[in-house]
């Protein structure tokens, strides 16, 4: 159960998503022109006389609208999200001792929960990684999984907890299974996890996540003191995916939104200081400073 703090947090996290995702998604841009943008510079066009203004107010709705119709135009799309899922598999470099060990933990991060109904389940990204994370634990047997992922909104339940349960029902072993229940963010994930790692005395993990998620995940976890190795939850598009239909379509509106959230979490993050080589702590298995509290692991 989340504390009153933790639930103020939560919804914190939650609300702030909202409004990022707002400002810098394709449907956010068309939402503030339509609701926002094109009336209050129609207001202002009556109120001052400016034939510009009228022009701008009636314009910007119509840009809006072909950005969102471009931004579902599967090559468009295509293009975008395997730049940056392609991104995952060259930067942070592989860790150097995936040459010669296998992984000793594996790490599957939550892609939340569902937005509606019915509420206190998994979403989409979130299912994807948990099957990758199950095929994961089979093709290393033995390695413990560890499942991370918070409660967004101050819900009862955390997404870590929502996965570890669903994978027992897949056959996954409960002995093998470390929770961590409290990352909101991704962030937090590669925080929270080095404090695992460092407390079960783990050095090489497995990073399982979506492709598009794989450059910031990793760049975090190695900024934390910890550079994973790649597990991909989905397969990592070529240059030539997508280009087999013209018709915007919602998949495409998907993938590009996906896309832009995470070049522009990307960048946020590294202004933050919170991906890239740790300096001293390398790749040695001791979690950097990374500025956050933690809550003592749990397993």
């Amino acid at each position: 159960m989340c504390s009153g703090r933790g639930a103020v947090q939560s919804g914190a996290v939650g609300h702030n998503r909202r409004v990022i995702d707002l400002v810098l998604t394709p449907l956010g841009w068309l939402f503030l022109a339509v609701v926002l943008g094109g009336p209050v510079l129609a207001v202002a066009a009556l109120r001052f006389r400016r034939a510009l203004l009228r022009r701008v107010a009636l314009g910007l709705p119509v840009a809006a609208a072909l950005l969102v119709v471009l931004a579902s135009v599967p090559p468009v799309a295509a293009a975008l999200h395997g730049r940056v899922a392609r991104l995952g598999t060259r930067w942070p470099p592989a860790p150097e001792w995936a040459a010669a060990a296998p992984p000793d933990a594996i790490l599957v991060l939550s892609g939340g929960l569902a937005d509606r109904n019915p509420p206190g389940t998994l979403g989409a990204a979130s299912l994807e990684r948990l099957v990758a994370g199950v095929a994961a634990a089979r093709r290393w047997p033995g390695l413990p999984v560890v499942f991370s992922g918070g409660a967004p909104l101050g819900g009862p339940v955390s997404a870590g907890r929502l996965m570890a349960d669903a994978a027992q029902r897949l056959g996954l072993e409960p002995e093998r299974i470390v929770l961590e229940p409290d990352a909101l963010d991704t962030h937090d994930n590669a925080v929270f996890c080095a404090r695992l790692l460092a407390a079960h005395g783990w050095h090489r993990p497995a990073v399982v996540t979506s492709p598009e998620h794989m450059a910031r995940a990793r760049a975090a976890l190695w900024r934390a003191g910890y550079l994973g190795l790649a597990v991909p939850s989905a397969p990592v598009p070529g240059t030539d995916a997508g280009r087999n239909g013209v018709f915007p379509d919602t998949t495409a509106l998907v993938r590009t939104t996906n896309a832009l959230h995470e070049l522009v979490g990307l960048a946020v993050y590294r202004m933050r200081g919170w991906t890239g080589d740790p300096g001293t702590a390398g790749d040695s298995g001791t979690a950097g400073d990374s500025g956050v509290s933690s809550p003592a692991p749990r397993s």
